[in-house]
């Protein structure tokens, strides 16, 4: 069994992999694959919620909150996409910040 930092890490290094870039689809496509990844590398994916957050009634991000079991342990994660589009449509391009603790 690995150490809980070691496999913490691992996890961040997929999520860091799978979420780089600016991101244009409407389906939230690396979203979904950067929990299929974890999942590929043996690790059970739990969502617990996901939300908008709205500035002047626009839609500037979406958080998801979620839970990874490994080996025993269980990491507590946010991933959040963060609109970087125009200004009527702040999602229409997005980067994400993903990680577990």
């Amino acid at each position: 069994m690995a150490a809980k930092n070691t496999i913490k890490n691992r996890i961040n290094k997929i999520l860091s992999k799978v979420t780089n870039g600016l991101h244009s689809d409407e389906y939230w496509k690396p979203v979904h694959e950067a929990f299929k990844s974890l999942e590929q590398a043996g690790y059970h994916v739990s969502i617990e919620s996901s939300e908008y957050r709205h500035e002047n009634g626009v839609m500037v991000d979406k958080k998801w909150l979620y839970n990874v079991s490994a080996e025993g342990y269980v990491f507590y994660g946010v991933l959040t996409a963060h609109g970087a589009g125009t200004v009527k449509d702040p999602l229409s391009k997005y980067d994400i910040s993903a990680y577990v603790s």
